[in-house]
């Protein structure tokens, strides 16, 4: 394995990534490509550094049934993630109509808050009025 020290956040990740796709390798006989994509935190997503790893036992993943194998898998993958990423839009949704029937209510509550102050500041300036 790569001395950690020197390198870079991005690629010391690879590195462990892969020494820990090599270990599978030599374990798993079965495995033909391993692949991790890395999601970042914050803005390091938009930069120019590595963001995933995708290997066969020999080397980068170059052979036609593992390209099209990688590929394959990849998009299962998207499947079951598009599929949540439907979920968190329906339950968002949700959650929206919920937040938007509460700001509507609270607007009705503050109007009505509104005019009993104005209806109590005019019956106290009625009552300054009528004092004097």
């Amino acid at each position: 394995m790569t001395d950690q020290k020197n390198l870079t956040f991005d690629v010391a990740v690879c590195e462990r990534l892969k020494a820990a796709f090599t270990d599978i390798f030599l374990n798993h006989p079965e495995v033909k490509c391993l692949a991790a994509s890395i999601c970042w935190n914050g803005e390091l997503n938009e930069a120019n550094i590595n963001h995933g790893v995708w290997l066969s036992a020999d080397g980068p993943v170059q052979s036609p049934d593992g390209v099209i194998g990688s590929v394959y898998q990849t998009l299962r993958l998207l499947d079951e993630q598009m599929g949540r990423c439907g979920q968190l839009l329906a339950a968002l949704r949700e959650q929206v109509t919920i937040t938007a029937n509460e700001v509507i209510q609270a607007r009705e509550e503050l109007k009505k808050i509104k005019g009993e102050i104005a209806e109590g500041t005019a019956l106290r300036e009625a009552t300054k009025t009528n004092v004097n």
